[in-house]
């Protein structure tokens, strides 16, 4: 090509009249700067006359450039020019220079190489709560460098204010372009359906969540459902937490004020205690000829009716307007038609999954269990704030759905326990298994007492293969009573408890980081251990009653959380790794 374009330059040169200048006058010399270049649609070559002629000189300038036909000039003067290169790829430019003034020509070839730069896309925009995490991906080039400095194509952030977030990518030609993702924060609250209600003491109030993926109530044990039906004894606040589909996490709180001047009766059921049976009979006696206001309609037929409080108790410390069954105002024989009709009937008066201040009830690390997979819940006696006291002896009955359980499979083991601190007990146990019960007992042998709360056996079970995806199992335990060494018994309140089944597809991934998340001690005073028994990375996220982060950060094996300056009550903590998400509730206590 060199050839071909001095004969051009010559024949142009015949043709002007100008041979004679190029032997009479030295060739101008010509520079050209060329290098490797990444394409950015404004890659540039300059050309220019490098030796210095005397008198006044211009130039006019022509060249060659390919594969992309001529080089449109961007800049130039009378001894240089700047040329624009319209394309990628790797090709040579001919700069021709011609001097009127001296009858004088510079030429000069430039090889160049263009390369193409990187697309780089990323995480698109997105709107995540105050106190989440993102993960942000890049692709696109070979490495990466990230306005945090991290170098990996992912990084997983917690923002604490709106960020916009910047990565640059280098391909294999060492061209580099960039790209960039805002991360918006908001704090979106959690809609509930209802508002906060007024009920009679004794009374339940059902509340919904929507608008989340998954759901925590701040109750215990904790309930993992949209729907809840709650039973207070006084006026309590109730907070909801939610995880959407954008990562981000939400709470709203309900209250329930208990009102204290009346009762919801179900006739029949004197005692309150939720089913009718003879021991109503009981309130009959105790309260015959008391009299009361009279309820409007009244009448025996099973359903809840507004009713007055009268003065006194039954023997649950329910209201005595309870033993008036049929609602006439008098406590008498009529009541006891009331208590023949509905026998056995049951009402709705309880809670969806806890039992309020139960004495015996069950715990466990996760409200989700694997088909097909050995599980197990904790069995629990008395509480911090309320030990059993005088205790020599107890007995009750775990009741369990036998059509989601595997035959033969459950079963109660006794743990040395307060209770039981040197496995000497007598200890019964009796699998009623076709109608989903096993009946225990535990018993001293020593002659004395105990008092005290905490773990006393664990019930185990094989949740049934091949069912519905996310099915309901509901624990209970009943007929509880305990026995003091002077033979002294009484009644136990039993607790439930409710379990999602997930299925073996899913179950062993969703489940990992539920099952090896552990907090200790719980409840706490100044220090809190939390730990993931993988070594693997673990964001956390400490939220208050009211639903502010007060605490978060990140861990790979264990951390320890400092609250001794948090406020007593119940905290809940998220933790996240690997796109598994998990909500344990802390208590402070000091």
């Amino acid at each position: 090509m060199k050839k071909i374009t001095k004969k051009i330059v010559f024949g142009l040169f015949t043709s002007l009249g100008l041979l004679s200048g190029l032997q009479m006058n030295a060739q101008l010399g010509l520079t050209a700067s060329a290098s490797n270049l990444c394409y950015s649609g404004t890659n540039q070559v300059t050309c220019a006359v490098s030796v210095s002629v005397t008198g006044t000189a211009s130039y006019s300038w022509s060249y060659i450039s390919y594969p992309c036909g001529p080089a449109p000039i961007i800049a130039g003067t009378s001894s240089s020019v700047v040329l624009n290169l319209p394309c990628v790829g790797s090709y040579s430019i001919s700069c021709i220079a011609l001097n009127s003034s001296s009858i004088s020509i510079g030429q000069n070839f430039v090889n160049v190489i263009v390369s193409p730069t990187p697309t780089i896309s990323v995480t698109p925009n997105q709107t995540i709560c105050t106190g989440g995490s993102v993960n942000l991906i890049a692709n696109g080039a070979n490495t990466y460098t990230w306005i945090t400095g991290a170098t990996m194509p992912s990084i997983a952030i917690i923002p604490t204010v709106s960020t916009c977030y910047v990565v640059a990518g280098t391909n294999s030609l060492g061209c580099t372009s960039t790209a960039t993702s805002c991360v918006t924060l908001t704090n979106t609250p959690l809609p509930i359906s209802a508002n906060s209600q007024t009920v009679c003491k004794g009374s339940s109030a059902n509340f919904t969540a929507s608008g989340a993926i998954s759901y925590w109530w701040s109750t215990t044990p904790t309930i993992n459902t949209a729907s809840i039906n709650v039973l207070p004894i006084v006026s309590t606040n109730y907070s909801v937490y939610g995880t959407f589909t954008n990562n981000c996490m939400g709470m709203s709180i309900v209250n329930v004020i208990v009102d204290t001047t009346c009762s919801n009766v179900w006739p029949g059921d004197a005692n309150n205690d939720g089913v009718v049976n003879n021991t109503d009979v009981f309130e009959i006696g105790l309260a015959y000829n008391n009299t009361g206001t009279a309820r409007s309609p009244g009448g025996n037929a099973y359903t809840s009716q507004f009713a007055n409080n009268w003065s006194g108790t039954v023997s649950t410390g329910k209201n005595k307007c309870h033993a008036d069954c049929n609602g006439d105002g008098t406590v008498n024989n009529s009541d006891t038609l009331a208590i023949y009709n509905n026998y056995l009937l049951t009402h709705s008066f309880k809670e969806s999954g806890v039992t309020v201040n139960p004495d015996i009830y069950f715990a466990s690390t996760s409200q989700i269990v694997q088909e097909g997979a050995w599980s197990k819940v904790d069995i629990l006696l008395g509480s911090t704030a309320s030990p059993v006291n005088s205790l020599y002896g107890v007995a009750f009955d775990v009741n369990f759905d036998n059509t989601l359980i595997q035959t033969n499979s459950a079963y109660i083991v006794y743990t040395a326990s307060f209770l039981n601190a040197s496995n000497q007990n007598v200890q019964f146990r009796k699998g009623d298994l076709s109608n989903g019960k096993i009946y225990a007992a535990s018993v001293r042998v020593d002659g004395a007492n105990v008092s005290g709360n905490g773990k006393i056996g664990e019930f185990w079970f094989k949740p049934k293969t091949g069912l519905a995806a996310n099915t309901v199992l509901n624990l209970s335990v009943a007929n509880s009573s305990k026995i003091s060494n002077n033979n002294v018994s009484s009644t136990l309140g039993g607790g439930s408890s409710t379990l999602t089944i997930v299925k073996n597809s899913v179950g062993i991934s969703e489940n990992k980081l539920e099952a090896n998340i552990q907090i200790y001690p719980n409840p706490a005073s100044n220090q809190v251990q939390i730990s993931f028994l993988e070594n693997t990375f673990v964001n956390y996220t400490m939220i208050d009653i009211v639903g502010r982060v007060v605490a978060n950060g990140e861990f790979t094996g264990s951390k320890t959380l400092d609250v001794s300056n948090f406020a007593n009550g119940s905290y809940m903590i998220r933790f996240e790794s690997n796109k598994q998400t998990s909500f344990k509730k802390l208590i402070i206590e000091k």
